[in-house]
């Protein structure tokens, strides 16, 4: 599903429809900590979590995921867990100076 979003050139067929800030962020913002849930009609809530770093528009570096029933991350070990490999990402993508997609590409 991602991958199709992903690779889709028409401008309703977005990465960041899926991917909504981590935080409180209401707009966007460099290396943005992101989320995305999968959703299923069995459930009501959505409750697998996928943890990226936004890099630039439709531009993601997936971090990890997690079953998510708590409301906030820091409830649950795993979660935590989680939150905290994010920022590392975060902070290593910052060191690194990668913060445009060009900047990833020429790491790739």
């Amino acid at each position: 599903m991602l991958i199709r979003l992903g690779t889709r050139k028409q401008s309703d067929a977005q990465l960041q429809q899926v991917f909504k800030p981590l935080g409180n962020e209401g707009s966007l913002t460099e290396l943005q900590l992101s989320k995305a849930s999968v959703k299923d009609r069995t459930f009501k809530d959505p409750k697998l979590r996928i943890y990226t770093v936004r890099v630039g528009e439709n531009t993601y570096v997936v971090t990890g995921g997690a079953i998510k029933l708590t409301n906030r991350m820091g409830e649950r070990d795993h979660t935590q867990a989680q939150w905290e490999r994010v920022q590392r990402a975060r902070d290593w993508l910052k060191s690194e100076s990668i913060v445009y997609p060009k900047d990833l590409k020429e790491l790739l």
